[in-house]
């Protein structure tokens, strides 16, 4: 199944994320403008029916994957049946990626029971402890957690450590993300490249890891084996791209670009690319086909 872009023909995803709520502070910064409001719960199941029961079909293709993101999605009652009839119509996985409030409310809410995984954002800001303690009680219940760590220049050096803290404190996986364009400016690459590969050296192999907004090219042969691969497309939706007016997160969302001669490297398969773009990746080494 394909879906015709300003980029070209793009496969058409099996994963649907949905902004419910306007605010997420937590977030990873993207390239996509803050809806100026949220999804209502009759907004919320029509999409998600939209993307499951609705597009089954001889030139679509149901989701069996669902995001939902936006701070205080546990404050949303709403959630609970509407992940329930996603589910009955072929829903097999549901990611929630949560701020700290809601992590904290996990025990207390439906939204834990309702989640196959959450996602959270942590930073070395003086948040860092609250958000350990809650990645700490949330695993104590058994709760899938995996943590999303920024590649600001400022927390560069704290990164390492602050991959461990969150490891010990029970998430099962670690994504590192280069700044996208659009968020906060970024660090020279070769720095953040050292501070995302200083964490990989110490993570136990059993913990899964992601670089994401690196090129593969950048990193050791090693560390592109274990954490580069290409981010699964999706489509997604928020208050102001609902149903058939939804996009694609690659590249309506996000666009990565390659060289000519990315087309001969080896990890070519396994790569993203890189942001193009004056200032968006200084420092970023000539391009070199691995072997």
């Amino acid at each position: 199944m394909l879906r015709w872009t300003q980029a070209g023909a793009v496969a058409a995803p099996t994963t649907v994320q949905i902004r419910v709520q306007r605010r997420f502070d937590g977030r990873v910064p993207v390239g996509v403008q803050a809806p100026s409001r949220g999804l209502d719960p009759r907004e919320l199941v029509d999409n998600i029916l939209w993307f499951t029961a609705g597009s089954r079909g001889p030139r679509t293709r149901p989701c069996d994957t669902l995001v939902l993101t936006g701070a205080g999605l546990a404050t949303r009652g709403d959630l609970p049946a509407a992940v329930l009839i996603g589910r009955a119509e072929g829903i097999r996985r549901v990611v929630m990626h949560v701020d700290i409030d809601d992590l904290e409310a996990v025990a207390e809410a439906e939204l834990g029971a309702s989640a196959d995984a959450l996602a959270l954002r942590v930073g070395a800001g003086p948040e860092r402890l609250r958000a350990l303690a809650a990645i700490r009680r949330a695993a104590a219940r058994g709760q899938e957690v995996r943590a999303s760590l920024l590649l600001e220049e400022a927390d560069l050096d704290a990164i390492p450590a602050l991959g461990l803290e969150v490891v010990a404190a029970g998430a099962r996986g670690v994504q590192l993300s280069y700044p996208f364009p659009g968020g906060p400016p970024p660090p020279p690459v070769p720095a953040a490249a050292a501070a995302a590969e200083a964490l990989l050296d110490a993570l136990p192999a059993e913990v899964s890891a992601s670089i994401k907004g690196l090129p593969a090219c950048v990193l050791r042969p090693t560390s592109a084996a274990r954490a580069s691969w290409r981010t699964p497309n999706r489509w997604y939706v928020d208050a102001h791209h609902q149903r058939d007016k939804a996009v694609l997160f690659l590249p309506e969302v996000v666009r990565f670009a390659k060289a000519d001669l990315c087309r001969f490297c080896a990890l070519d398969s396994r790569c993203d690319g890189y942001f193009d773009g004056a200032g968006q990746m200084p420092g970023l080494p000539a391009l070199r086909p691995a072997p």
